[in-house]
């Protein structure tokens, strides 16, 4: 029996993290992301686990129920659980709203926000007529509850994807086969993503002292050590349906 995985935004930083902690014979991992991953199925040979990749930009929100459908096909029968973490993710634009460009308001509001949304949706409804455990991982960011100056769009869509979590918990509870939903905050973590935001200008990130800040004083944590850290956690159980959480507070 195998234990099915979807991860998005699996290239680089948390999302690779993800996929590396995952890789196991007994799970098959589908691993979407904008640019090809490399060096991915060497490691999952050498672990025996089953890896596709897919290169899909996840903006393109049109095509979302189309690759969902077709991943679904290549779920067996031997399926012991499904999984689906949404983990990717933009910051930009960083700056004051009224200087961002239409289309990249469009484009952060399709990548963080439609993106999971539409990907959960079809997620419950392919996974209905499986009777295993099911559950969906939403990533967020303790910007959904503190405002940030030049972050506007990453602050509200995380904020929105929190009580998206906590809505589709409550409509879960009424399904015989529920899927279980959490949203889980990792905190300052070491990547490519995060230490971008150091090298903004305040005009455009107000906030940019504090994050340089954190970083000196080594709150910034690698994406290895936070992976592991919550799929042990939301494995084993200790992460409650439709809980919005903070990996400090375990």
């Amino acid at each position: 029996m195998k234990k099915y995985f979807i991860i998005t935004g699996a290239s680089k930083g948390l999302g690779r993290a993800f996929a590396e902690e995952l890789l196991s014979p007994d799970h098959v991992l589908f691993l979407i992301s904008r640019s090809e991953i490399q060096g991915i199925s060497r490691q999952a040979l050498m672990k025996n686990c089953r890896v596709s990749s897919i290169v899909f930009d996840l903006s393109d929100t049109d095509r979302l129920p189309e690759l969902l459908s077709n991943l679904f096909d290549h779920i067996n029968d031997d399926c012991a659980s499904i999984h689906l973490i949404n983990n990717a993710g933009i910051t930009e634009p960083v700056m004051p709203i009224d200087m961002a460009k239409p289309g990249a308001i469009e484009k952060h509001m399709q990548v963080n926000y439609l993106a999971p949304v539409l990907l959960t949706s079809g997620f419950i409804k392919l996974a209905e007529r499986f009777r295993v455990p099911k559950s969906v991982l939403n990533i967020t960011s303790g910007a959904a509850r503190t405002p940030h100056h030049g972050m506007s769009m990453y602050c509200s869509t995380k904020a929105a994807l929190d009580q998206f979590t906590k809505s589709v918990a409550l409509e879960q509870n009424a399904r015989d086969y529920p899927v279980e939903i959490h949203a889980i905050s990792p905190g300052f973590v070491d990547t490519q993503m995060a230490n971008g935001l150091l090298k903004k200008d305040k005009s455009a990130f107000g906030t940019v002292d504090q994050f340089i800040n954190s970083k000196n004083q080594g709150k910034f944590t690698k994406a290895a050590v936070v992976a592991e850290k919550i799929i042990g956690l939301w494995l084993s159980g200790k992460l409650s349906h439709g809980e919005v959480s903070h990996l400090n507070s375990f």
